[in-house]
């Protein structure tokens, strides 16, 4: 925000929509996600602002990332000099695969879930053949895990299957945490 923008918003001036939207941006870090917000709620947040003005800004928010996720941009603002570049580039293009990794996992699976960490305990038992199979309890995650191919039965023993033992590696990549015995 300018210098000008400030005083006029110290003087009890009114925000301009960019400001109120980076505001909101800071905001949404502050709350539990899903949780929604009343116009009293957000300005006892600090956001001091009209609804209106509030309202119109996160629409624009909501429709900038809408747009730019359906065709899959990210955008930097650079200055180069005295000149100021605005670029487009996809969104992960030229990051190593271990970032690219790292920044799906936070996007869409932060942590892992009960048939990953059924895959690697396995793993870390042994039970990659039938030589190796573990009596285990009944469970969701082993359900799922037999319907999807990646454990197998035998015996009333279990063992990961060739695409289970794969799943498990992968998984131990994603969330290395696991290895430790999460």
């Amino acid at each position: 925000m300018g210098i000008r923008a400030e005083a006029r918003t110290a003087a009890g001036g009114r925000k301009s929509l960019a400001q109120v939207a980076l505001e909101l941006a800071e905001l949404g870090s502050k709350v539990k996600p899903g949780e929604g917000l009343t116009p009293h709620s957000i300005r006892s947040l600090g956001i001091d602002a009209s609804w209106q003005t509030i309202l119109k800004a996160a629409k624009l928010m909501v429709s900038l990332q809408e747009r730019l996720w359906e065709r899959g941009l990210a955008i930097e603002v650079l200055r180069d000099g005295r000149e100021w570049k605005i670029i487009f580039r996809r969104r992960f293009e030229g990051l190593p695969a271990e970032e690219v990794a790292r920044r799906v996992r936070e996007l869409y699976f932060p942590n892992p879930d009960e048939v990953d960490v059924l895959l690697v305990r396995l793993l870390s038992l042994g039970a990659d053949s039938p030589d190796g199979a573990v009596k285990l309890l009944p469970g969701p995650a082993l359900e799922r895990a037999l319907e999807l191919g990646l454990v197998t039965e035998s015996a009333g023993r279990y063992h990961l299957t060739e695409l289970g033992v794969a799943a498990a590696r992968s998984a131990l990549r994603m969330y290395p945490e696991l290895k430790d015995g999460e």
